[in-house]
């Protein structure tokens, strides 16, 4: 077997430029066999034609003629003329006669074709060639003349190669014999170019067709890869499928499972089943045998054996001698292997990076570091922008840990980090090792520092530490002179370096993992308080128009009953209309709390001590206690912050919250506390009301701030306290949580954030000039309104003027003057607001008092912007508002 010795970069390129210049030294192929051959492959020329061009070369006009005559094709001295020839040879058989005299003549003008390498290329590519054009006749016919010649072409380049190098590219199929699927590689490692480029380049020159130059030159690309090459990819599928079937019968070895799985592919790709491909298979043989003379391949194949067997034998005694070096070198490797797999055992069961460090060193310390006494290893962590790292000198193990800035240095020097003497010197140089970017180094090669020996740690493409070995004094060379050393140190550090990988991502993963459970409780707390917010504001819609619907016309019958009250002289009868009134009077206290849970005023924010709050309630509270078995107790935080909020509001959360509690305990008794604590890092503070009550039962929690939900007695409860509260807290941006267990009381917690911009200034009503009048207007939609409001006014000594809606009533204003105006604000047509808005200065000195079933603090507020001088809720006391009617008249005329 030829041996060849690869001397690195430099001669590759030699090489390159020997063999391209070589190719320039070859002789051109006949002109009128390559132009022939073009017009056959083309196929858009019939006989007489390519004759005519035949015609032009004696020496070819002559082959043709001859193979033509031969008695294969059944006319023996019947063919004289090249139509003729043509027509009988057919153009396949054609194509291959001009292949060969093309081949012969540039590319094979000196070579000894008794070669057997030479030979046993030609085998290989005439079976290809007879293989393609049997699976091309299956599969695609229209391609099978093409892929006979594409197959026969497809390795012209290990022919060039051969002519140019023989005793080199010898030693090169020697080496790639049993893996032909790595014959590139070795190629270009040894000559600096593969068969398929040296194929290509030469059928450029020859100027054959596009289609045998891909052939040429992608035969070896994968499978999966053929759709690339565009309207060739089919002809590539037969010829790569060819070359894989036809190398057991030119005495190639069986093809490996990888291989076996392209082929199935190449088939499934062309519509070919395993029956067609065994028919094709069967055929192959036969149609080779015809074919091999053309190419003068049919000498003794006994010579062939002999020779054959002589190099198997030659062969034999190499491959003794190297398997008894092999083995040599295969047990210490096996020893490294062992070293190493102990180590990375080590390491995948450990917890830390230290352990993993203290692995990598116990190993540098055997077998793979040849039991050198000082040796290190490090990494940066830039998630963390920190360094550590473990060193061992003379037995005695040191810890490196420190800080690094942005460029991956260290913040502290190599002492202060705790680096031994004997590594200060390699540790200070790291950076010019390791990049900024920690992108990874070309190749994971050793590299030396004067007398130490460093391994890059490189994962996933980062290159972030390094392993540091210093030889024992007894060595007279670094470790890693032989492979199988250096390949023991790359795989241990490559251990290593997973292995640290592996505990940042767990730990990134753990973190991560934190984080997304923290996000996903606060997406679920927010998930339930946006139903909890939508549940609400459908209860308020509904209560709102409740509201609206009821209360007209209870100020009706609110009004009439007054008037009654006031005519009757019965005592009996009195008391009767009085209970009347207070039922009345009753569910209008119950519609307010539900306009107050409907539309509630936003809080009017200002600097607050919640301490402060809380003292004023309880003393609301503390005189009801005191007829109870309820002890009250208060754990105020001294220290607790001052908050933005509206004290009347949070007064009003606190009792209700305070009365529940009571409620809740009015039975049992027991301790009854009041908490106030902060939380400075969430921004809060936390008032707490906690009871020693029966405590919530589970089916009820959910419904706690339900509307009208309540668990008192009927006539005991309205069941909006909470509702509420509910609202005014979220108001603030605060929330009320609760944490109860039945039979262990509840908690109620109100959050309160520590920040809130303040409300702005309502705008201040605009004076009016000074008008007289002497009559009352009074607008209002609902007539029976209007009437109880005219009959009041009239029998208190007022003259009274109606109207029926805003559009009438605006009408009359601007016919005359009125000393006062009783207005409506929501009406149909045309409402008190854009009454008010619309008459601006004309309406003058003319007080107005705002009459509401349903309007919210928004309203109120641009009503009085407008010039309102107060609001009167519906229903209202007749004696109430002829009070406010009179202190209103009163005021006018005081400012006259």
């Amino acid at each position: 077997m030829k041996r060849f010795v690869h001397n690195g970069t430099t001669e590759d390129v030699q090489n390159l430029h020997d063999i391209a210049s070589r190719m320039d030294e070859l002789p051109s192929p006949p002109p009128v066999a390559t132009q022939v051959l073009s017009m056959a492959l083309g196929q858009d020329l019939g006989a007489k034609e390519i004759a005519r061009t035949i015609e032009a070369d004696q020496a070819l006009a002559v082959k043709v003629l001859q193979a033509a005559n031969s008695p294969i094709y059944g006319y023996p001295g019947r063919v004289a003329t090249l139509e003729q020839a043509v027509v009988v040879l057919g153009l396949p058989t054609l194509q291959q006669i001009l292949l060969s005299i093309v081949v012969r003549e540039s590319l094979l003008e000196t070579a000894d074709l008794t070669d057997p390498v030479l030979a046993g290329i030609w085998r290989h590519s005439l079976a290809c060639a007879v293989a393609a054009e049997l699976l091309a006749k299956r599969a695609r016919s229209d391609l099978a003349p093409l892929a006979f010649t594409a197959g026969l072409v497809h390795d012209c380049g290990k022919t060039l190669l051969f002519s140019i190098r023989p005793s080199e590219y010898e030693a090169v199929m020697d080496f790639a014999h049993g893996r032909p699927d790595s014959i590139t590689d070795i190629e270009v490692r040894h000559l600096g170019m593969d068969h398929c480029r040296a194929g290509a380049e030469l059928l450029s020159r020859w100027g054959m067709p596009p289609a045998l130059i891909d052939a040429a030159s992608m035969h070896h690309l994968p499978a999966e890869a053929m759709d690339s090459v565009g309207k060739n990819a089919d002809l590539l599928r037969l010829v790569r499928l060819a070359d894989l079937l036809s190398r057991r019968m030119t005495g190639g070895p069986d093809l490996e499972s990888s291989a076996r799985d392209e082929a199935m592919l190449l088939a499934e790709d062309l519509g070919l089943d395993d029956n067609e491909i065994n028919a094709a298979r069967t055929e192959m043989e036969n149609r080779y045998a015809q074919s091999a003379a053309m190419f003068d391949l049919d000498e003794d194949s006994g010579a062939i054996y002999l020779r054959l067997l002589q190099r198997a034998k030659s062969r034999l005694s190499d491959t003794g001698l190297k398997l008894q070096q092999a083995t040599v070198a295969l047990d210490h490797q096996a020893a490294l292997q062992l070293a190493c797999m102990h180590a990375g055992l080590t390491m995948a069961r450990a917890k830390t990076v230290q352990e993993v460090f203290a692995a990598a060193l116990e190993a540098l310390r055997s077998d793979v570091g040849m039991n050198a006494r000082h040796c290190g290893v490090f990494r940066l962590d830039d998630s963390a922008s920190i360094l550590d790292g473990r060193f061992v000198e003379d037995g005695k193990t040191h810890l490196v840990a420190c800080r690094t800035d942005e460029r991956r240095l260290p913040c502290a020097s190599a002492a202060e980090a705790g680096v031994p003497p004997l590594f200060l010197d390699i540790f200070s140089t790291y950076p010019a090792r390791i990049p900024p970017d920690g992108k990874a180094p070309e190749a994971l090669s050793p590299a030396y520092h004067e007398h130490f020996y460093i391994m890059p740690l490189v994962c996933e493409g980062e290159h972030f530490g390094e392993l540091i070995l210093e030889p024992s004094a007894n060595e007279n060379r670094l470790p890693g002179g032989a492979v199988p050393d250096a390949a023991a140190l790359g795989q241990l550090a490559s251990l290593t370096a997973f292995a640290v990988r592996r505990l940042d991502v767990a730990r990134h993963r753990d973190e991560r993992a934190y984080r997304l459970a923290r996000a996903l409780r606060t997406i679920k707390e927010m998930q339930l308080q946006a139903i909890q917010n939508q549940r609400l504001a459908a209860v308020g819609q509904l209560a709102a128009g409740a509201a609206h619907e009821i209360n007209n016309p209870l100020a009706i019958v609110y009004a009439r009953t007054q008037l009654l009250e006031q005519n009757e002289s019965d005592p009996r009868r009195k008391k009767n209309i009085g209970q009347m009134k207070e039922q009345i009077e009753r569910i209008t206290k119950i519609l307010k709390n539900l306009m107050e849970f409907a539309r509630p005023d936003p809080p009017s924010f200002q600097p607050m001590d919640a301490n402060a709050v809380i003292d004023k309630v309880v003393e609301l509270i503390r005189g009801g206690l005191d007829k109870t078995n309820i002890e009250l107790r208060l754990d105020l935080a001294p220290d607790l912050p001052s908050i933005q909020g509206d004290p009347r509001q949070i007064e009003q959360v606190l009792l209700n919250l305070l009365l529940n509690a009571i409620h809740a305990m009015e039975n049992t008794g027991g301790v009854l506390r009041i908490v106030s604590t902060s939380d400075t890092k969430r921004g809060e503070i936390m008032l707490s009301v906690v009871d020693q009550g029966p405590g919530i039962a589970p089916e009820h929690r959910d419904k706690l701030f339900d509307p009208f939900f309540t668990t008192k007695e009927e006539g005991k409860g309205s069941g909006l306290g909470l509702s509420t509260s509910y609202g005014i807290v979220q108001s603030h941006g605060g929330a009320i949580t609760v944490r109860s267990e039945p039979g262990e009381g509840a908690t109620f917690n109100v959050h309160l954030p520590l920040r809130r911009p303040a409300a702005g200034q309502a705008r201040r009503p605009v004076p009016a000039p000074l008008e007289d009048g002497n009559a009352v207007l009074v607008v209002d939609d609902e007539e029976h309104i209007r009437e109880i409001l005219k009959e009041s006014l009239e029998a208190a000594g007022y003259a009274v003027h109606t109207a029926a809606n805003g559009r009438e009533g605006l009408k009359k204003l601007r016919k005359r003057r009125y000393r006062l105006l009783l207005l409506d604000i929501r009406m149909p047509e045309k409402s008190g607001l854009s009454l008010l808005s619309e008459i601006g200065d004309e309406l003058g000195d003319t007080p107005v008092i705002m009459l509401t079933g349903l309007a919210g603090p928004e309203e109120v507020r641009e009503a009085k912007a407008l010039g309102a001088s107060r609001c009167i809720q519906k229903p209202f006391q007749i004696d109430s508002l002829l009070q406010a009617v009179k202190e209103t008249l009163e005021r006018v005329e005081k400012r006259g």
